[in-house]
């Protein structure tokens, strides 16, 4: 996860090449404390301080961050687009019934993966990075999901 320091914030824009402009240091702010919230849930808590930052800016200056690679897109069934500034290797667990996203850690199934891609014997291509969501159904939507 990116570290939330405003200083940290305005380093790392200017590292990938960015401006470091209030509006984008107040999204990639908001977005290093939320879980891979949509666009406008993060509108709607940055307005609270920045209350002249409109919707239309929050989608571009997100666009940018994707193309910085310091955010990713998550999908979602629904077509909503999420947002994520963890940038450590990490899968998703996606609820279809909930819309939740939650982060799922494991080295072992990221190896399991470029194992098996070895064993295919995939020409031409290198893996660079694994992004893998797994979908499914809370049997109880009030509950987590638990990971053992």
């Amino acid at each position: 996860m990116i570290s939330n320091s405003y200083q940290r914030i305005k380093e790392l824009l200017v590292e990938s090449g960015l401006k470091a402009t209030h509006p984008r240091i107040a999204v990639l702010h908001e977005l290093t404390k939320d879980e891979h919230p949509s666009a406008e849930q993060l509108h709607e808590k940055i307005r609270e301080q920045n209350p002249s930052i409109s919707l239309g800016s929050v989608h571009r200056i997100l666009e940018k961050l994707v193309e910085a690679n310091l955010a990713y897109r998550v999908a979602t069934r629904s077509g909503t687009k999420r947002y994520d500034a963890n940038l450590e290797p990490h899968s998703h667990i996606y609820s279809v019934n909930t819309e939740e996203i939650q982060d799922y850690h494991d080295p072992k199934l990221n190896e399991l993966i470029r194992d098996y891609f070895d064993k295919k014997q995939v020409g031409n291509f290198k893996i660079t990075d694994i992004k893998l969501q797994i979908n499914g159904e809370k049997a109880d939507p009030d509950q987590q999901v638990t990971i053992l």
